[in-house]
Formats: C-alpha cells, sequence, structure tokens
C-alpha cells in the first residue's frame, strides 16, 4: 500500500497493489470444486470525511484493475476494470448510498459487460436496503445489445428479496428472469451496507421500517475536556426536536456528595438525524455532569424520542449520559482526615489534586481564615507545614483553606478544612478518645480526637448505678466522630464510685457474660464494642442533682479476640489528675 495523501480531519487518500498470487477472500463452503478464489491487481482507496457525510472510494482511477479466480483454473480471471465503487455515509439523513460502476469482462461469460448503478442502494443506517420501486438497481451492458438487470425487491425478511432479469440482444424480451435472497448475496448482506464508524452495527440481516436507534455520544464514566461538544447520531431524522429541552446538570466536584446540582445552559443544532449539543459555557474543571433532556413526552419514567419514519425510543430518566472534566482543580488535602495540631510539632499537609501530564502548572495557596492562630510555612507550595502560633492555649480549632488555580484560566477552587488544636490541657475539662482511624477496618491504627468547652458542649451524669457522658461537637459540627457518648454501669446494681471496674463489656455484646460492668461508647453513629475492656475512676464529685462537677475518668475498649482493635480514652472535669501516656 501506497499513501498518497492523508488530512488531519481524517481523510485519506492510498494505492493498494495486490500481486500475485493474491489474496484469498477464504475458502467458501457449499461451492463446488475449487473454492479458494483469490484477488489480485491495483486499485485506489480513497476515504473522505465532512461534518455531514463520510464516503470511502474503491477504484477511481482509470488504471484500476482487479482479477478474482480460481488459480489453476482453465479460464482466466473475471476481471474488472474502470473500477469505482463508493459507499457514503449521510450522517443528516442517517441513510447510506452505495454507487457502483465498471467494466466486467468474464471469460467463462465469453464477454464483457458496462456495469452502472442506475438507482443506487440507499439503505437507513444499520439496516439493509429498504425495498421500495427503483431502489438499488444495477444494469449490466453487454455485446449485441444484452442487458441485464439487478434490482432490490425485499428487505431481508424473506421470501425474494433480490430480482431482476436478462434481455438477450436488447430486444425487449426478457430471456431469464433472477430471484434471490440476502442470504445469497453472503458477506454483502450483513457486512458491505454496515457503518463502521463508532457504534456502528455490522450485523443487519434485514430490514426494519421501525427500526430507530440512537448511537452514545458519552459514555458513563468518561473524562471529557472543559471545550467539550456533543454530537448525537439517530438512526433515523428525528421529529419535533426542536421542542426538546436540553440542559447540563452541574453535579459537584468528583468526591463531594453536598454540592448542589447547577443547571447549565447549552446550545442545540438539530440537522435532521444528526443533534449537536454546545455547552454556552466552557466547562469547569474537576467538575462531574450529566446531560439531561425532556421531549415533552414521557413513558415509564423515560423521555419518547420519535423517528419521521415511525420508530420510537425512550431515553431512561432522561438522561443521556455522565462525565466528568480532567481532576486537576480539586482542592483535595490530606487535612481532611481532620487531624490534630498540637504544641511544638508540626503538622504536614498535602494537597491532593492530581497532576495531570501535559495540563498547565497549578497554583496553590494555602490560608488560615478562623480560629486557633497558626504559622503556614510555604504556603504556596504543594506541601506545607502547619504548626500552632505563639499564645495559643487550651483545646480548640483552627480553619485551613486550600486554594488551587491553573494557569491560563481565571477558574480557581476552594476547600476548607477544620483542625483540632491542643496547646495544653489547661481547661476547665476536657476529653480524648482513641478510635480506630477507620471503623470498619480492623487492622487500621487509632486516632485520636480532642474536646474541650471552647469547641463543644458536655453532661456528665450520676444517675444510679450508671455514669452517662455525652459531648456535642460544635466547632466542627460536620464531623464523622465529632459526637460522642459513653455510658458506665456497676456489675452489682449499686452506684459507681472510685476504682478499677474490669471485664466490662458492651451491655448489647451478644456473648456477654452474666454480673459484668458495662462499658457502652458511641462515636458518631458508630457504637464500638468492648470486649473484657475496664474503666478507672480515679476521682468523682456529684451534686445533689447527679450532675458531675468532678471527674477522672480512663477506659479501655478491646473490641474482640479476632478482632484486635482498642479503642480507649480520658475524661477530665476540673480535675488535676494526670493523662496516661
Amino acid at each position: 500500500m501506497t499513501l498518497l495523501g492523508a488530512g488531519a480531519d481524517g481523510q485519506v487518500d492510498a494505492r493498494l497493489v495486490l500481486p500475485e498470487p493474491g489474496v484469498a477472500l477464504g475458502n467458501i463452503t457449499g461451492l463446488p470444486g475449487r473454492s479458494d478464489f483469490r484477488i489480485t491487481g491495483q486499485f485506489r482507496l480513497t476515504l473522505a470525511r465532512s461534518e455531514l457525510r463520510q464516503s470511502l472510494a474503491i477504484g477511481s482511477v482509470a488504471d484500476a484493475a482487479v482479477g478474482i479466480g480460481f488459480p489453476g483454473a482453465a479460464v482466466g480471471p473475471d476481471r474488472l476494470t474502470a473500477l469505482h465503487i463508493e459507499k457514503t455515509h449521510r450522517w443528516d439523513e442517517a441513510r447510506t448510498t452505495i454507487d457502483l460502476r465498471m467494466r466486467y469482462d468474464s471469460p467463462e461469460l465469453g464477454g464483457a459487460f458496462q456495469v452502472a448503478t442506475v438507482a443506487p442502494l440507499r439503505s437507513w443506517l444499520d439496516t439493509l436496503p429498504e425495498p421500495g420501486p427503483e431502489q438499488g438497481e444495477i444494469r449490466l451492458l453487454g455485446r449485441g445489445g444484452d442487458e441485464a438487470r439487478v434490482q432490490v425487491t425485499g428487505g431481508g425478511g424473506g421470501g425474494d428479496e433480490i430480482g431482476g432479469w436478462l434481455d438477450l440482444r436488447g430486444d425487449g424480451i426478457r430471456d431469464a428472469l433472477l430471484r434471490g435472497t440476502w442470504l445469497d448475496a453472503g458477506v454483502a448482506s450483513g457486512v458491505f451496507f454496515a457503518d463502521y464508524s463508532r457504534w456502528g452495527r455490522g450485523d443487519a440481516y434485514a430490514y426494519d421500517p421501525q427500526s430507530f436507534a440512537l448511537r452514545p455520544a458519552i459514555v458513563g464514566g468518561d473524562t471529557l475536556p472543559t471545550n467539550a461538544t456533543f454530537t448525537f447520531q439517530f438512526t433515523r431524522p428525528v421529529a419535533g426536536a426542536q421542542r426538546w429541552r436540553w440542559w447540563l446538570a452541574e453535579l459537584g466536584r468528583p468526591l463531594s456528595i453536598s454540592d448542589p446540582v447547577i443547571e447549565r445552559p447549552v446550545q442545540v443544532e438539530v440537522i435532521g438525524a444528526l443533534v449537536k449539543v454546545r455547552p454556552v459555557q466552557p466547562l469547569l474543571y474537576s467538575r462531574r455532569y450529566e446531560l439531561r433532556l425532556d421531549t415533552g413526552e414521557a413513558l415509564g419514567g423515560g423521555q419518547v424520542i420519535r423517528a419521521t419514519t415511525g420508530g420510537a425510543l425512550t431515553v431512561n430518566d432522561g438522561s443521556l449520559g455522565r462525565f466528568s472534566t480532567p481532576n486537576v482543580l480539586d482542592p483535595q488535602s490530606t487535612l481532611f482526615l481532620r487531624q490534630t495540631v498540637k504544641a511544638g510539632a508540626a503538622l504536614e499537609a498535602e494537597a491532593l489534586a492530581p497532576i495531570a501530564p501535559g495540563s498547565p502548572p497549578v497554583r496553590y495557596r494555602w490560608t488560615q481564615v478562623g480560629g486557633t492562630p497558626l504559622t503556614i510555612a510555604r504556603a504556596d507550595e504543594r506541601v506545607t507545614q502547619i504548626a500552632l502560633a505563639a499564645g495559643a492555649r487550651g483545646i480548640g480549632s483552627s480553619t485551613v483553606r486550600l486554594t488551587v488555580g491553573m494557569d491560563g484560566t481565571d477558574q480557581t477552587e476552594s476547600a476548607d478544612f477544620v483542625l483540632r488544636t491542643v496547646a495544653d490541657t489547661s481547661d476547665a475539662w476536657f476529653g480524648r478518645l482513641r478510635i480506630p482511624a477507620d471503623l470498619d477496618n480492623a487492622s487500621a491504627q487509632p486516632r485520636e480526637y480532642w474536646s474541650g468547652p471552647a469547641v463543644g458542649s458536655l453532661t456528665a451524669i450520676l444517675q444510679g448505678d450508671r455514669i452517662s457522658l455525652a459531648y456535642r461537637e460544635q466547632a466542627d459540627p460536620a464531623h464523622p466522630n465529632g459526637d460522642w457518648r459513653i455510658e458506665l454501669r456497676s456489675a452489682d446494681g449499686r452506684p459507681l464510685q472510685p476504682g478499677r471496674y474490669a471485664s466490662a463489656f458492651s451491655s448489647t455484646w451478644f456473648q456477654r457474660p452474666a454480673g459484668v460492668p458495662s462499658l457502652d461508647i458511641t462515636s458518631g453513629a458508630m457504637m464500638l464494642p468492648s470486649v473484657q475492656g475496664e474503666f478507672v475512676i480515679h476521682e468523682l464529685q456529684v451534686d445533689a442533682g447527679g450532675n458531675i462537677g468532678r471527674l477522672a475518668l480512663d477506659f479501655v475498649a478491646p473490641s474482640s479476640s479476632f478482632l484486635p482493635v482498642t479503642s480507649s480514652g480520658s475524661v477530665r472535669i476540673r480535675s488535676g489528675w494526670a493523662l496516661p501516656p
């Protein structure tokens, strides 16, 4: 093959040479005698594209000559000269057209014929040529006025589908009639008429007048550029498309579940069976989108689309597909873990937005927008260090904002992250929980959660044999483990007193022994099981109303022997009792 020319829009011009012994077209079963016939010769291949059409031409040059025959046969191969076969797809009409011209020289038939397509073969996309008068008629003119005609008379649904006649000497007398089916035509019935562009089909073996399909322009999970446009190809012209309403639903950032859904306008151009959709404004980076459609006719939770030829299809829920834009401006950070900044130790923070190869550089900016004073080193870099500033006191919280941008665009994205700060434990009361970092992962290392009067409220009550502690987070109310509750009960029903209470189980543990203390810990919405845990009350003062005014409590709660995860914690209310290490 020699490439004669190629264009950026997909146009190709090439010359193909098939030297002796040629290319075998395959062993054709069911034929008598030899079945390894071969093709030799040379011809030109031209593929042309435009917005509304695509064509493939074979031949197209005066020196195109193709031989088809059986090697070693008594007669020479049939030869095709002055060959021109052109197959054209019209996307706006949803039509495929096939045109044929050539000189057909057959030694076995003893003559040559001039072949021309009187009426080009026309089909809808993804079907065989439809039957109809003067549809797909091929004429062969031979020596002495001989004339043959081949016509499409059916649509692949049974019976005679290909018809024709032979008039010897051109005297108007039909000396022979031709009858056949598309299956008789072999590969031509399902392959030659197929559309091999994306989402086209090559398995149509019958004509269905009600056939109607939509080729997807969006595949679920696609990542598309911010200047994306969408081309929807139907296999029939659509009816009433000017009245449809299209829009883009912006679903938020890739990892967000709380961003509001925003409706974005689009421009729509309907060209017969082709619909082009273009956002009015460029899409944003790091966003999820869904293209939606309302045709004004709903059926079973879907939107009905009708073809001008009578077929119909339904778009489920009116959704034409979801996609994302490149995730290069999502201001995610390691701070989403709600980490703690302690006195004397810097916390490393890293932006997690992926760096797309070949994309413009991303800009970063870390700032504090409230709370306990912090220092931020290298505030304009992807990775930074955050520490408590001088003068910080007690247990508090700070909010750090990460802003990301990109060269060449005005789009910036920001996210705020709440940090707990622990400068010292001199508050009137404070609490510390150590629970698994991932409550569903038994091997996860515990993470500390600190609380104090500057960031939340604590209710502490002694009632009978039970101590109930309930903390409500106020500085970071969205914290999934911010709120916590602890309930302690004695084993004998008597009021709790300072001392050690061993072999403490959760009150709901399915193998809880009789006569043991209870230790129930709830972090957020998750109850953490206690199996043979213990709690130690170092100090306890209660007023006449049962309100606890002073408390020093430490507890340990192993979950089970086969899930070796331990939760622990300490609560101090106006107590100078030292914390455990």
